[in-house]
């Protein structure tokens, strides 16, 4: 019988070995709710580096880590009560096995004044004292596992308080990253809204781009005209300088004429002084000469004298008069000349005045439609620089908005590496549950056995003494009767 507690010994050391040897983590006999638990919260070779196309997809993926977040959670405080009552029923079952024990001292104390009185049956004393010794064993042995057993829940307690705190951070990052997601979108919008101000500026501009154009087409329009009118003017210009030239050349030869006729009234001048002073000095010579009969010949010379007088006094009036007459023509075509030649300078002086006044008009209409032309090109510049900021800027949103979405997706896997590293050691946490309740069973089972030795010892110490007691009645009437 020793040798089958010895036995039974080694057995039940092995079998504490092998429940409390730590072993690699395997998914090969967990429970359901760790199947479940991993099943949900194990990433696949898919899903350990997702590519999200959109923040939707990224908003997706957070919100069902989220919803596996919780599912960890109900598990871990499932679990935690779990291992309170497996506390509470280690702390049961240490009361209980206090009570043994305290009921085994109890029956080492009957057993040990049974033997004081039982001196004389030494083999069942020895026999005894062996299983009171064996018993001491399993008490120290038993209070030793439960030790471990206790020492076991306080470590699976540290863990699972290591998993809550995991789990803690792990929602802790989950609203970080939706916050993030959530500036993120605000930051997208408020781009969305710039890029469309933008558009309405650009078209604005493109409105007031337009009208310029119209502007300078109706502009083109004028100034095409009035490079007709110009054309004309310039048509008209030269016709004028034409006429202004022919009639410059006929005064010129007018005044030339005049000049010539000038001269030529000069020396008709001095030509009729001369012969009036000839005719002066031959009627002094004749009334100075007296008064004579003269012969025919001398009257006929003397009238031929007299009518040639008189021939060259008609040709002086002739000449005198057709000078007055030239006189009068020169002055008639001198002042016909001048007032054509200043009714045509005034109507191109007037012609020039109307056409400085449009170029004027023209010019200043082409500085305006250029100072807004300037004005537009400075604010489409400035649109287009304000255009060029925005679309950097959106750029560099967009970079950090996909940079942000890489390490949020980086997060994301790693929260997911976590939480199946999690899971992994919740389901070595249930194992080693699993093994300790295995473990309390088999404590269970040796206490029983020590019970139930304890019950045998206890029957045969009563049976030995029944016999004791009957041996002794018999001694005693067989005393009794001898006397």
């Amino acid at each position: 019988m020793l040798s089958f507690l010895k036995k039974k010994e080694t057995n039940n050391n092995n079998q504490s070995s092998k429940a409390w040897k730590p072993s690699t983590p395997s998914l090969s006999k967990p429970n359901s709710r760790t199947l479940s638990t991993i099943s949900k919260s194990e990433p696949s070779s898919s899903s350990i580096q997702p590519e999200y196309n959109s923040t939707k997809d990224l908003c997706d993926a957070i919100q069902s880590a989220n919803n596996e977040t919780q599912a960890i959670r109900i598990e871990i405080e499932s679990i935690k009560e779990e291992a309170k009552k497996i506390h509470e029923n280690l702390e049961s079952y240490s009361n209980k096995i206090q009570e043994k024990k305290d009921s085994l001292n109890n029956d080492m104390t009957a057993i040990e004044h049974c033997h004081e009185l039982h001196q004389s049956v030494g083999a069942v004393s020895s026999l005894i004292s062996q299983k009171f010794e064996e018993l001491s064993k399993i008490s120290t042995k038993i209070s030793n596992e439960v030790n471990e057993n206790d020492k076991t829940i306080k470590d699976t307690e540290g863990e699972i308080e290591k998993s809550l705190q995991a789990t803690k951070e792990i929602v802790s990052n989950t609203n970080n990253i939706n916050s993030e997601l959530n500036s993120l979108n605000e930051q997208q919008n408020q781009i969305e809204s710039d890029v469309k101000s933008t558009e309405t500026a650009i078209s604005t501009n493109n409105l007031k781009i337009e009208e310029c154009k119209s502007l300078i087409s109706n502009l083109t329009k004028e100034i095409k005209s009035t490079i007709d009118e110009n054309d004309e003017y310039s048509y008209n210009i030269e016709k004028t300088n034409k006429f202004t030239s022919r009639y410059r050349q006929e005064i010129q030869e007018i005044e030339f004429d005049i000049s010539n006729l000038d001269e030529q009234l000069k020396n008709n001048k001095d030509i009729i002084t001369n012969h009036q002073n000839k005719i002066s000095e031959f009627n002094s010579t004749l009334n100075s000469i007296p008064r004579i009969d003269y012969s025919a010949d001398s009257m006929k010379s003397i009238e031929e004298t007299e009518n040639s007088i008189s021939m060259m006094k008609n040709k002086l009036e002739m000449i005198q008069s057709s000078i007055n007459q030239l006189n009068q023509q020169i002055l008639r075509s001198k002042n016909g000349t001048n007032s054509e030649f200043s009714q045509t300078v005034q109507k191109e002086s007037e012609m020039t005045q109307k056409l400085q006044m449009k170029n004027k008009n023209l010019v200043s209409k082409l500085s305006d439609v250029q100072n807004k032309l300037d004005q537009l090109h400075l604010d489409f510049s400035n649109s287009v620089d304000e255009l060029r900021k925005q679309m950097s800027l959106s750029m560099e949103y967009k970079a950090t908005l996909i940079q942000n979405k890489a390490e949020l997706n980086q997060k994301v896997n790693f929260e997911q590496n976590e939480a199946f590293k999690l899971n992994q050691e919740i389901s070595e946490i249930m194992r080693n549950i699993d093994a300790a309740k295995q473990q309390n069973q088999q404590i269970q089972n040796e206490i029983s056995n020590v019970n139930n030795q304890i019950s045998a010892s206890q029957q045969s110490s009563s049976q030995m003494n029944y016999r004791r007691s009957n041996t002794s009645s018999r001694q005693k009437s067989r005393i009794l009767s001898l006397d």
